[in-house]
């Protein structure tokens, strides 16, 4: 997957990053914590645990956590 847009966000808790990817079917893949994940522009294989399916604005978003990058590109 590549990551296409990374948002940065403040909270009482510190810093975590807010992570739009696309995977190669095009698929849309967000990743919301502070775990070393792909930069922006980045492209890599990831393996992952599958928190949600959702909606967001008519666009159909798999929702991941605990993201592992096993190999960059």
């Amino acid at each position: 997957m590549t990551c296409e847009r990374e948002l940065r966000l403040e909270s009482q808790f510190g810093t975590s990053w807010m992570s739009i990817c696309r995977d190669a079917a095009g698929n849309v893949v967000i990743y919301k914590g502070n775990a070393d994940f792909l930069g922006l522009n980045e492209t890599g294989e990831v393996k992952a645990t599958i928190k949600d399916h959702a909606v967001y604005n008519g666009v159909a978003q798999t929702v991941i956590m605990r993201p592992k990058v096993t190999q960059s590109a």
